[in-house]
């Protein structure tokens, strides 16, 4: 993508920009690194995509090889777009079939599929809403089977950066400028986590290139008709070629800062309350 020449940011933006294969495989080692209990395993969302396929070697390869953790890599097939679905599936048992024939140890495929359509018909259900919480709890479920606590999605600075210009676009106040979480609960007592929210996709991309490895296309993530779309292939590409090149890393970063002022804001008010609170009467809270 070409660069405007009237860019007011100058070389600093044009070098943010500049996709960074390494970072990828270093999100991940320190992932593995950070969490407690990952020895006993990570389930990964494995959609086929850019994304997860990117997530799922970037682990693969962060893992110590000396006492590799097990992976589980976890595909939900919700049968929303016919023969492409199944070919996603397809792609990712051949891709678990790659990683073991090369001789990468403790991965495990699990996969499902669920008519997602019939099952928000059934409910009067937001078919969107409906087929995202069917694969989380499916998730939960799959890493309460393998004993493992956390669960691992390819959401990366792109994402980021959407999810906060889209709340901004239609109003926000702080709390919704924390985008996506890089960590959450789960059901079933398992965690959500989201090693590569700081790498862009220009980042995996490169990764992905690097090691030669394909993925699947989601038609569907081109069609303009939704909102999510439009801003992905539109508004940030105009965004990058006329104001910043960086303008991913910038929106990323700044649900990042503001994650972090909202957690500090969080604990001072939590330390507050303890502070002012006296002793409970009963199911009452009596504050001095």
């Amino acid at each position: 993508m070409a660069l405007s020449s009237g860019n007011p940011y100058g070389s600093k933006s044009r070098e943010m920009a500049m996709p960074n294969k390494s970072l990828v495989p270093a999100l991940c080692v320190r992932a593995l690194r950070s969490w407690a209990e990952v020895s006993a395993g990570v389930v990964v969302a494995v959609s086929g995509g850019a994304d997860s396929v990117a997530l799922v070697r970037a682990l693969d390869a962060a893992r110590d090889p000396h006492a590799p953790p097990p992976l589980v890599l976890a595909h939900l097939n919700h049968q929303l777009r016919g023969s492409a679905s199944d070919a996603d599936e397809e792609f990712v048992v051949a891709l678990h079939a790659q990683l073991t024939a090369a001789g990468r140890p403790n991965l495990t495929l699990c996969r499902t599929r669920r008519d997602i359509a019939a099952q928000a018909r059934a409910e009067g259900a937001n078919l969107e809403a409906l087929a995202r919480r069917e694969r989380y709890r499916w998730l939960a479920e799959v890493a309460q089977a393998h004993g493992m606590k956390y669960i691992a999605t390819g959401h990366t600075a792109n994402d980021q950066a959407e999810t906060v210009l889209h709340r901004l676009l239609r109003g926000t106040g702080v709390r919704g400028l924390r985008g996506i979480a890089p960590h959450r609960q789960l059901g079933l007592g398992r965690t959500l986590i989201r090693p590569l929210l700081s790498a862009t996709r220009a980042d995996l991309l490169a990764y992905l290139h690097e090691l030669g490895q394909p993925y699947r296309e989601d038609a569907s993530n081109r069609d303009m008709r939704f909102t999510r779309n439009r801003i992905r292939h539109q508004l940030l590409p105009h965004l990058a070629t006329h104001y910043n090149p960086a303008v991913v890393r910038v929106l990323a970063s700044l649900a990042e800062q503001v994650q972090e002022m909202y957690g500090m804001e969080e604990a001072e008010a939590r330390a507050l309350l303890a502070e002012a609170e006296l002793p409970r009467a009963g199911e009452l809270l009596i504050f001095d």
